[in-house]
């Protein structure tokens, strides 16, 4: 329970990251872009998944469902492709956020530093969990625990 209110609370985030694509996309717009990105998510690991990702970054380069959508092919993606996945999502997706209230860029810090665990780049890893730590102790997973407390 406390975790799904956790997840309502942060919807706020979500929304005002909305607000922000509003400024630069009509709604027509976003609508269209939800779209894609519906349509895309449901293929993530067919071969035309690629192809969806990159309409919607030369669609919608820099809205907040296109930051979601790379973090899902990201996670899917094995070795050097995720790792530059994941690094593009914090570097132009930080602050992208899903419905539940995960954030794209501390989400995607976390995944890559599993990522650097996982292939004995150690240090790496340990930056960025502990840059999560320090600027992102507030962040959650799709189950609305706390990254921090996911860390290992």
């Amino acid at each position: 329970a406390e975790q799904q209110a956790r997840q309502r609370a942060y919807r706020e985030k979500f929304d005002r990251r909305r607000e922000l694509d509003l400024k630069k996309y009509t709604q027509e717009q976003l609508t269209e872009a939800e779209n894609m990105y519906t349509a895309a998510e449901s293929k993530l690991r067919s071969p035309e998944s690629l192809e969806n990702v990159n309409q919607m970054l030369q669609k919608f380069p820099d809205a907040n469902r296109t930051g979601c959508l790379l973090l899902q092919l990201a996670q899917t993606t094995t070795g050097p492709e995720s790792e530059k996945y994941f690094k593009d999502c914090i570097e132009k997706y930080n602050d992208c956020y899903f419905g539940d209230g995960v954030q794209v860029g501390a989400f995607a810090r976390f995944w890559l530093a599993d990522y650097y665990s996982k292939t004995g780049e150690n240090e790496k890893a340990e930056a960025l969990y502990k840059e999560i730590k320090d600027n992102y102790s507030d962040a959650i997973d799709h189950n609305g625990q706390f990254l921090i407390n996911l860390i290992k």
